[in-house]
């Protein structure tokens, strides 16, 4: 993990660090979850928003309110970091789900078997932890820190045959969708960047 904030571009200290759903500013916690050869890829370890519908009209073509409040939620943040929503082929990538693609799989999957058995639990905590952290009852799933605010968060990958739906990362550490007019699903931002910053 790097501490990290996002308005200064800088490297912060662990001690200074919080990781409470709705913080949006200061130093953080982030995990790297990918790289080329000058960037790093980060997820934040929590929700900044907690609740937010991802498109009140019912369309998962075009993200809608959790746009709006990803901009609000990040505008003070060093615009280089291009602050984004992850996506549903990242979530993939990271448990080494090969056979899936957001343009054509049509199932959830838990992250810790890439299948629908459920491997992770209470006394099995998941790999990917770090993915789902901060959801409504997600020990029991495997997860380290429960947070009762939210149970999701949205990726930025709509589902293709299903019309109103978008995946999502949810409390069960399954990559699922959700419809895009439910609220119960927050903002888990993802920022680059250079490795000359943490190196």
């Amino acid at each position: 993990s790097v501490y990290f904030n996002p308005k200064t571009g800088k490297v912060c200290n662990q001690n200074d660090a919080v990781s409470t759903t709705g913080t949006k500013t200061g130093c953080m916690k982030w995990y790297i979850y990918s790289e080329d050869d000058s960037n790093y890829n980060m997820i934040l370890d929590h929700n900044t928003t907690a609740n937010v519908l991802y498109n009140s009209t019912g369309s998962n073509t075009e993200m809608k309110e959790v746009k709006t409040a990803l901009d609000n939620d990040t505008s003070t943040w060093d615009s280089s970091l291009k602050a984004r929503l992850i996506t549903a082929n990242e979530v993939a990538k990271i448990t080494g789900n090969t056979s899936f693609d957001e343009k054509t799989s049509s199932d959830w999957f838990y992250l810790d078997s890439n299948n629908k058995t459920q491997v992770a639990n209470s006394t099995n905590k998941s790999k990917y932890a770090w993915l789902f952290d901060y959801t409504n009852g997600c020990k029991e799933y495997g997860c380290n820190i429960e947070d009762s605010s939210t149970t999701a968060y949205w990726t930025s990958s709509s589902t293709v045959n299903r019309p109103k739906y978008v995946w999502i990362v949810y409390r069960l550490g399954t990559l699922d969708y959700s419809d895009v007019s439910k609220n119960n699903r927050g903002i888990r931002p993802v920022i680059t960047i250079s490795k000359s910053i943490i190196s």
